[in-house]
């Protein structure tokens, strides 16, 4: 009963700001033209070019994620291992 009324209170108050601020929602629009809103973003982005050493990210990042994941999956076969009879401690 509390989680209902709760709910209702929030569906008012999204309905108090969309009638407030007139939204106009077209959910159909925003998800065919993905891009639209993206192309502003990566215009800003590309300018940083300046500030931000692109070369030296571009080597970094893919290289630190990737020793990133490459130590997640190592723990997560370590700890599937583990649960393995006679092959991990709680077996």
């Amino acid at each position: 009963m509390i989680i209902e009324w709760l709910v209702g209170l929030a569906e008012g108050f999204v309905l108090a700001l969309i009638e407030l601020f007139n939204f106009e929602l077209v959910p159909q629009e925003a998800v065919l033209d993905v891009g639209a809103g993206i192309a502003p973003w990566a215009h800003g982005i590309s300018d940083l070019g300046v500030w931000l050493p692109w070369g030296v990210l571009a080597v970094w990042v893919p290289a630190v994620s990737s020793v990133y994941i490459g130590s997640l999956t190592i723990k997560f076969v370590k700890n599937l291992l583990s649960h393995v009879p006679f092959v991990g401690g709680k077996g």
